[in-house]
């Protein structure tokens, strides 16, 4: 499984990025934008099983990488898992994700405190910090990495049934959690240099895979276990990522479409296994 970051455009104040892979199973990971892109954009190789597993908002806390950006050897790395949040647990209303994603991921800082302030606990219930014992729709990593996503790994948990350290979804923590530690020293990505950030993050990454090759055991493990699922609704398909973030609002806050209730509470958090 190869992974590659692709500059694809510029929408409104932020500038939009496309990260993908390939593998047998045409995966793909989807894209970022810096705050306040509203612009919509698909995976790059989207399709297949485990198509689309990205999706991330560039934030304003990063300050750039303190160490070197160049692909580092992980002998002493070990990926954690952060488990999900129950899905549908009615703190939502449909109107107040949406209303909340418009005004905090494509407005201004006034539009979102006034959102926040109307709807509380459903921003509460769907944004997690980073350091959280568990997520909720979207994980806030702006001082860590440099951005915000959607909780991928929950969602793929969820579908799963498995919840626990070994499941799929912790595979994609793992998985991520190496790419990133990988190329450590270009994290976090700023907004103020946005563009030669991520340039530096997309050249070390590929170095990384053409080098050292520390994650290939952790794709390929992810890849043989999302072959087995069906995560397209997990996925980022042909959408904008404020789009992307309503459905995994309205998947973990909002009530259940079906009507079947809630799905079951996280597992303790925990180490996700070595390779």
């Amino acid at each position: 499984m190869r992974w590659f970051w692709i500059v694809v455009g510029v929408a409104g104040t932020g500038l939009v990025l496309a990260a993908g892979c390939s593998d047998d199973e045409g995966g793909g990971e989807g894209g970022a934008t810096t705050s306040g892109s509203t612009s919509s954009s698909s995976s790059s190789s989207g399709g297949g099983q485990g198509g689309g597993q990205g999706g991330s908002q560039g934030g304003a806390g990063g300050t750039g990488g303190s160490g070197v950006c160049a692909p580092q050897p992980l002998d002493n790395f070990t990926p954690t898992w952060t488990p999900p949040d129950p899905l549908y647990q009615e703190r939502c209303t449909d109107a107040q994700v949406d209303d909340l994603i418009d005004a905090c991921f494509g407005g201004s800082d006034a539009t979102c405190t006034a959102a926040k302030a109307a709807a509380a606990d459903c921003w509460d219930c769907m944004v997690s910090d980073f350091t959280d014992s568990t997520w909720g729709a979207i994980f806030d990593g702006t001082d860590e990495l440099g951005f915000r996503d959607r909780n991928w790994q929950g969602c793929v948990a969820h579908a799963e049934g498995d919840l626990s350290d070994s499941g799929c979804g912790a595979k994609v923590a793992a998985e991520r959690q190496c790419r990133w530690a990988s190329c450590a020293g270009c994290l976090p990505v700023s907004s103020a240099n946005f563009t030669e950030d991520v340039a530096a993050f997309n050249a070390c990454g590929t170095a990384s895979e053409q080098t050292l090759r520390p994650c290939e055991s952790y794709a390929d493990d992810l890849a043989a276990c999302l072959a087995q699922l069906d995560v397209d609704h997990c996925s980022w398909g042909n959408e904008s990522w404020q789009s992307l973030a309503k459905r995994y609002g309205k998947l973990f806050c909002a009530a259940d479409p079906n009507g079947a209730g809630g799905a079951g509470g996280a597992g303790g958090a925990g180490g996700a296994g070595g390779n």
